[in-house]
């Protein structure tokens, strides 16, 4: 493992994922971008060029269970497990740059510390009713392909920080967004939406 470069593991993750070959995929996720085994609370996969991630392989890494902040930044994920978001340390999730197109449709948000979630830079058009019951503190969302902002992002009560900016096709603010009274910062595109 000495002397490889991230980029280097993708393939190896592919395969591993392909063929379901958890042995090699287990050695692989046990060793973060420094080459070493993953001692500290924050994981970083960015650049590795995922496709996908096995629910089980969450389930199965203990380790993964003290995550505080996950960094799947510029993958090529389609799609991720909902057991992603039932980590129970979990502060920070970084999913943006990706291909998410949804993310799972019956998502049981057990986990009770996420409080920032980047979802930036995907193909997003909706996101899952739950959203409303998270106790997400810093939501972003631009370049995605939201219509509208999601009625579930105006019932986020906790919610201090939302960025909508770069998606062409959102021209209203809803009046429930006023239902947020913590919101401080609000970023979306003023020359195209109304209010």
């Amino acid at each position: 493992m000495k002397g490889k470069k991230c980029s280097d593991l993708a393939p190896a993750i592919n395969y591993a994922e392909t063929y379901r070959q958890y042995e090699a995929m287990n050695t692989l996720l046990c060793f973060n971008c420094c080459g070493g085994p993953s001692t500290s609370p924050n994981a970083s996969w960015r650049r590795l060029g995922l496709r996908s991630l096995a629910s089980s392989l969450i389930t199965e890494h203990e380790f993964l269970k003290k995550m505080c902040c996950i960094d799947l930044r510029n993958n090529s994920l389609y799609s991720v497990p909902e057991k992603l978001f039932q980590l129970t340390s979990l502060n920070t999730l970084m999913l943006s740059h990706n291909k998410l197109r949804e993310l799972p449709p019956k998502l049981k948000w057990i986990t009770p510390a996420l409080r920032t979630l980047h979802l930036s830079d995907n193909t997003l058009s909706t996101l899952p009713d739950c959203f409303a019951d998270t106790k997400i503190i810093e939501l972003y969302l631009d370049v995605n392909k939201f219509r509208y902002i999601p009625e579930c992002v105006c019932d986020m009560i906790s919610l201090e920080t939302l960025n909508i900016e770069e998606n062409p096709r959102v021209t209203q603010i809803p009046d429930a967004l006023g239902k947020l009274r913590h919101l401080h910062t609000f970023k979306f595109d003023e020359s195209k939406v109304g209010v």
